[in-house]
């Protein structure tokens, strides 16, 4: 089974003590790592602490390919996160973190596990509306111009060795996505937060707003100025709303 890292400040053992602190666990976007989450630590208050989930194919585990089954994926993490689940946590992710996160804690419920205190998403449509049009069976540039043009990056020449070394994990988040089928189950009763980018020219505000449908009672929707990667063109608008969100979390 493929080595998954719960990487408090880097370090597993921040996550397996017994303080109080709301345990954020960050899920990453496809093609991306966990790790620069860390940064928030700087930035979310004392009562909170991020915890980055570092999954196979990056953050130091290139070695290891990346998954491209849901339903792997989940339970894999589930193995390595129930015994630690001895905290406040949320949990939060970002386009196909979102989704990962979603899923994630829908296994928890079904395995009767602590369910965190909310589960916060980020750029993502709501599962039920089903997937895009696929890429993954595209050829290297192709795909990366096809992710460029979704998501509205742009590949400065300067990263493209690190682009190129990160393709492989790419790829397979992206059939990770592709491949799953979402399956309807009762919604989730526990707070859901779904933030969303105004320009985002992947996923419309509409799209994110629906994942109200998935919350038993408690939904928010927030929106930012920016793209798909608002959280990074706006970062101090986001993180406010973010720790707001925790705070009222319990946090």
């Amino acid at each position: 089974m493929p080595n998954i890292s719960l990487q408090g400040y880097y370090r597993t053992a921040s996550f397996t003590n017994n303080s109080q602190k709301m345990k954020l666990l960050c899920l990453p976007h496809a093609g991306s790592g966990a790790a620069g989450y860390a940064a928030w630590n700087n930035h979310l208050g004392p009562a909170i602490e991020v915890i980055p989930v570092a999954l196979p194919g990056r953050d130091g585990r290139l070695a290891t390919p990346a998954l491209t089954d849901m339903d792997r994926l989940v339970d894999t993490l589930l193995d390595e996160l129930a015994p630690r689940l001895d905290a406040p946590y949320a949990l939060f992710g970002h386009s196909m973190g979102a989704h990962v996160a979603f899923e994630l804690a829908r296994a928890l419920r079904r395995r009767g596990q602590p369910l965190p205190a909310g589960l916060i998403v980020s750029g993502a449509r709501a599962p039920h509306l089903g997937r895009l049009p696929p890429l993954a069976h595209l050829a290297d540039d192709e795909l990366l111009r096809a992710v460029a043009l979704r998501y509205g990056t742009t590949l400065a020449p300067e990263m493209m060795d690190i682009v190129r070394l990160m393709l492989p994990t790419l790829r397979a988040d992206i059939q990770l996505i592709e491949s799953h089928t979402y399956r309807d189950e009762a919604p989730l009763d526990l707070p859901i937060t779904a933030f969303a980018g105004i320009d985002d020219p992947a996923i419309p505000v509409s799209e994110v707003r629906q994942w109200g449908r998935h919350a038993v009672e408690h939904f928010t929707f927030r929106s930012f100025p920016g793209g798909h990667f608002f959280h990074t063109e706006a970062p101090n608008a986001f993180l406010r709303s973010l720790t707001d969100t925790l705070t009222k979390l319990g946090a």
